[in-house]
């Protein structure tokens, strides 16, 4: 199956059950950079939310190699998936190779003055801390509530 036939069945308008089949099909997939945010003429933001979830179940070793392009996914976490990527990388914090690069793009949005930003990285992936958030409503956009402490 190719991945745009993947993407496509990810859709969150499509019935859960294609979305299931898409998103299992995407587990097998070694190239992650393909769920970063795709966009397309048939592919966007309505497949980000289950981009996002297939990216949270991968390895610290597996996203390692992304985790450059996943800290941007935070630059707006009202976007599809992004405390979902959020969530995900606090759990990243302590690897010395991705705390070099959480510490780069915090004094990159620090100095380009994008203070969602920041407060994203900060806040959410830093310290973990989706306290500001309601546990169903963090179940509802598929952030595990063990984040919210």
């Amino acid at each position: 199956m190719n991945i745009d036939t993947i993407l496509e069945m990810m859709n969150s308008n499509n019935p859960i059950s294609e979305q299931t089949d898409g998103m299992n099909e995407a587990m097998k997939v070694r190239c992650l950079s393909v769920f970063l945010r795709p966009h397309s003429k048939n592919i966007g933001r309505n497949t980000w939310k289950n981009c996002a979830l297939v990216l949270s179940q991968k390895s610290d070793e597996e996203l390692l190699p992304i985790a450059d392009d996943l800290l941007e996914w935070v630059d707006d976490c009202t976007l599809p998936g992004a405390l979902i990527i959020a969530a995900r990388l606090h759990n990243m914090v302590g690897n010395e190779k991705f705390d070099l690069m959480l510490k780069t793009k915090m004094r990159i949005a620090k100095k380009l003055e994008e203070d969602d930003w920041y407060d994203g990285l900060e806040s959410f992936v830093l310290h973990g801390d989706f306290s500001g958030f309601k546990t169903e409503d963090l179940k509802e956009m598929g952030v595990c509530t063990e984040f919210n402490q």
